[in-house]
């Protein structure tokens, strides 16, 4: 009856919370729900467990089964917990809050770096709507890197092998990648907006057919390699870290601004397309 009765509840955690969340009983299981998640936070906070303890504590807190390849260095910190799914192989370094109400979904093989915050809930703004309640997911897919002390808002969505610099802050209401050849998502087009002090931006376009290499020699060596898909990972990359269009609007505002910060003449037209910096 319980997990009937959750998994009701989940479903009320997207879009604007509505009706079913003003009723007692949804009131009672909620409250019960989040104390749960404080009392098992405690536990895992408190005092010193081996691995796998904290595997089973998380086990409990997000009512899952928490893969043996999972790490995770307390502190860590949700309010609830029911709606964390983790992969395989997935690190979670310490000082981490995850508010995962709207869901929070990590791939296997991501990196969480320290005091990472994933927030999966926005308030209404007009006083009409009386700071309401909106919830929305944050996906992060798989092999991802975010860095210390970036936050992440509700809504987005991470793209397999993307890198989300330290510090960064993203918002919803679209995704934020970095593409792979053949990926659903547009070749390194910046998703979402990055804001705060240290607004994001695409830094690096991944094809993960550039290298084949099967573990014997050296993986640099050319056969391993495919030259002109790893060409083509630089240049695109070039060009999302400029916010470029193409690729040689990049390598120009790269060349542009490398001189200007190096005190030296920045006139474009003085600059010649494929010149060394």
């Amino acid at each position: 009856m319980f997990d009937l009765v959750l998994e009701d509840m989940l479903r009320e955690f997207q879009g604007e919370e509505g009706k079913a969340a003003e009723t007692p009983k949804w009131r009672g299981l909620f409250d019960a729900i989040c104390q749960d998640a404080i009392r098992i936070g405690m536990e895992l906070n408190c005092q010193y467990h081996t691995p796998e303890e904290i595997r089973e504590i998380m086990g409990r807190l997000t009512g899952k089964k928490i893969d043996d390849s999972f790490r995770l260095f307390p502190p860590f910190y949700t309010d609830f917990g029911k709606n964390i799914t983790i992969g395989k192989d997935v690190f979670i370094n310490s000082g981490c809050h995850f508010q995962d109400q709207g869901g929070i979904t990590i791939g296997d093989g991501s990196l969480i770096g320290h005091n990472v915050v994933l927030a999966t809930i926005n308030h209404a703004l007009a006083p009409s709507r009386n700071r309401k309640n909106h919830y929305a997911p944050i996906k992060i897919g798989s092999h991802v890197w975010i860095g210390s002390n970036a936050t992440v808002l509700p809504g987005v969505t991470v793209g397999d092998w993307a890198v989300i610099a330290a510090g960064i802050m993203f918002e919803g209401g679209a995704s934020f990648v970095l593409a792979a050849a053949g990926s659903v998502y547009p070749e390194h087009e910046a998703y979402g907006a990055g804001i705060g002090a240290m607004p994001g931006r695409v830094v690096w376009f991944h094809d993960k057919d550039s290298v084949n290499w099967d573990g014997s020699g050296y993986w640099w060596n050319t056969a391993n390699y495919d030259e002109n898909a790893i060409q083509n990972m630089v240049d695109q990359s070039i060009a999302g870290l400029a916010g470029k269009e193409d690729v040689k609007a990049g390598w120009d505002a790269l060349f542009l601004a490398n001189n200007s910060k190096r005190g030296k003449d920045s006139d474009q037209s003085k600059y010649q397309w494929l010149r060394r910096i």
